[in-house]
């Protein structure tokens, strides 16, 4: 039997933080999905899901104030980004200061969640980093810190 995406995803989230942890000298328990280092998570579980065959592209996203994100679509990296895609965001609560607000990825269609953060309190620019019209890239294979297009 086939393992879901979903816990796939979740199980190569988990190596990435704690990845991500040793390179920034955070703790090792450390919850990277309220931390800021998109560029890092996603490039580390993009390019595990590419080597396992897995379709996946890492789209950049940028506003018009500069403000970046990286998420991960899940369908061919040369694919056309549309709003039926699956997706995952690393790390969603960056913006949260109360950490009650959430913990862990998200995981579902864009309008999930982009849905899940509005009713949790995302700020719209935030929330906005997940749309369609802020995508610049709609893969990027390189870590590219900076969402540098």
């Amino acid at each position: 039997m086939t393992q879901p995406v979903g816990e796939i995803i979740h199980e190569l989230a988990r190596y990435a933080e704690a990845e991500v942890n040793e390179q920034t000298g955070a703790p090792c328990w450390q919850d990277q999905s309220s931390g800021n280092q998109c560029h890092q998570l996603t490039h580390l579980v993009a390019t595990t899901l590419k080597n396992r065959g897995y379709d996946v592209g890492r789209e950049l996203h940028r506003d018009g104030l500069e403000n970046w994100h990286y998420l991960l679509r899940h369908n061919a990296a040369d694919s056309v980004p549309t709003d039926d895609d699956l997706i995952t965001d690393l790390n969603p609560w960056q913006w949260a200061k109360d950490l009650s607000k959430g913990k862990g990825l998200l995981h579902g269609t864009r309008a999930e969640v982009m849905e899940t953060l509005y009713h949790a309190g995302a700020p719209d620019f935030f929330i906005a980093l997940r749309s369609l019209s802020t995508v610049i890239k709609p893969h990027e294979p390189r870590l590219n810190f900076g969402g540098h297009a």
